[in-house]
């Protein structure tokens, strides 16, 4: 009897250890996704945001509607104007803004 080719059990041993290998790489990239996604919500949001300093409503807790899918309110505080945007989910709040009187 020759020593050609695999064994049953060494064949079963390769796929188990590409199978690991294969949901590895696929976990990441779904979490790659994912980061992906918050990632450009939060830099639209810090866009908004950088906008809304010059124009937002002129009460103090009032929402605003400032581009799709995106709310602005603000308010005064102690140290300044809070400033918060919400797209969806995600909320940013940019605390305080100086008011620019000291």
């Amino acid at each position: 009897m020759s020593n050609r080719g695999f064994t049953l059990v060494e064949v079963v041993v390769a796929l188990v250890v590409v199978q690991v290998g294969v949901l590895a790489a696929l976990s990441t990239t779904f979490v790659a996704a994912r980061t992906l996604r918050h990632a450009t919500e939060l830099e639209r949001a810090v866009h908004v945001a950088e906008w809304l300093t010059d124009s937002l409503p002129s009460a103090p807790g009032a929402d605003s509607l400032v581009g799709p899918g995106f709310r602005a309110r603000w308010a005064y505080g102690s140290g300044g104007t809070t400033i918060t945007v919400t797209s969806g989910a995600t909320r940013l709040r940019v605390a305080p803004v100086p008011d620019g009187s000291s």
